[in-house]
């Protein structure tokens, strides 16, 4: 049945029966939780997802799984929800453990969202500082900047990052990041 269980999974667009399936093993083993979070997200079920990771975070302990780090998520769903106070509080509070990238990165987009601009913006410019070809985090750092009224130097900001991630021929080349470029237009514009 594990076999046959497996076509039936989050990866394999049937979200809602893998949610069933985990549903029945919580309670014996507590990091289902983490997977039946994410059945729960497929599924846009928000307040479920929020709740699996919570528990999941208390039972277990929030860590990354699959590059995905399990009190991030928290975060992030909690802000995408309009929690922002509480994400901050989650995440600031998990920070205090654990220095993951994931987690410094959210918080500083909670920053953003919350309007603590000035706040926002050292905290994604520390963060650059460890990933400086991270075009996300360089997007982050410029719509940061525009929204301080910063536009030159968020413009500087894109094309750096552009120049650094985009130059053909080295080992770093990355596609041509549209999100950048199209901002960058629209700084310019």
């Amino acid at each position: 049945t594990i076999e046959r269980n497996k076509r039936y999974g989050i990866e394999d667009g049937n979200p809602k029966h893998a949610h069933h399936l985990l549903t029945n093993c919580i309670e014996r083993e507590p990091t289902a939780r983490f997977e039946r979070a994410r059945a729960s997200l497929a599924l846009k079920e928000y307040p479920s997802a929020i709740s699996d990771l919570m528990m999941f975070g208390e039972e277990v302990g929030h860590q990354e799984i699959n590059q995905t780090h399990s009190g991030a998520l928290l975060g992030q769903l909690l802000l995408q929800v309009g929690r922002s106070a509480e994400s901050l509080s989650e995440v600031e509070s998990l920070l205090t453990q654990d220095q993951h990238p994931s987690l410094r990165i959210v918080r500083s987009q909670i920053l953003e969202a919350s309007g603590h601009l000035q706040e926002a913006e050292q905290s994604t410019q520390t963060i650059i500082k460890e990933f400086p070809k991270s075009l996300p985090i360089i997007r982050q750092l410029a719509r940061i900047r525009i929204k301080l009224g910063k536009r030159i130097l968020a413009a500087s900001t894109l094309e750096e990052g552009l120049k650094s991630c985009c130059t053909p021929g080295s080992c770093s080349s990355q596609p041509m990041d549209i999100g950048s470029v199209r901002m960058l237009a629209q700084i310019y514009l």
